[in-house]
């Protein structure tokens, strides 16, 4: 039987968060709580979209690399968080979500409102090697995963294009 948000009790799995019923807004759980907040605006979607779209383009070898949108990213077995967008080596045909394992970029945009959780911080936990901010202005900072914390690698401001090349892959996007 599906589980509704008003007939669990205790902290939140992985499990029981697989079998919520779905509601529209964005469910995330962190450390055993659920964590929901309104779907993003309209305009934040698209550049979500847009940015996802570059990055299937932009990143190498791209039969390697699939790029998504709002995917839930399973960090831990308390933890499943959904990303604005996300390069993975998963393929489109698995499961509806991927594992940190499977996660090359992380990626989120920055606007006004945007949650206090600090989602960087349970990238660096997972292990995911890179995180891409875009801001507001459609600023591009991708950080690098090193020494336990990320450390911005390239920045590309709109009208730039962000070059990064790595031992496994190559990103060329357009900011």
């Amino acid at each position: 039987m599906p589980l509704s948000l008003t007939n669990h009790e205790g902290p939140w799995n992985a499990v029981d968060y697989h079998q919520l019923e779905p509601v529209g807004d964005r469910i995330e759980l962190i450390d055993g709580s659920l964590v929901i907040t309104p779907k993003a605006p309209a305009k934040y979607s698209r550049l979500a979209r847009q940015v996802a779209n570059k990055l299937d383009a932009g990143v190498t070898p791209n039969d390697k690399f699939f790029a998504y949108v709002r995917i839930n990213v399973e960090l831990a077995p308390s933890r499943i968080l959904i990303p604005d967008f996300v390069v993975a080596t998963a393929s489109p045909d698995d499961e509806k979500e991927v594992t940190a394992e499977d996660v090359l970029i992380v990626g989120e945009m920055i606007a006004p409102g945007t949650s206090a959780i600090d989602r960087p911080q349970l990238y660096r936990a997972a292990g995911i090697p890179y995180y891409l901010v875009v801001d507001e202005n459609g600023t591009l900072l991708l950080h690098h995963l090193a020494d336990e914390r990320y450390h911005v690698a390239k920045v590309a401001r709109p009208g730039e294009t962000l070059i990064y090349k790595a031992d496994n892959f190559e990103l060329t996007i357009a900011a």
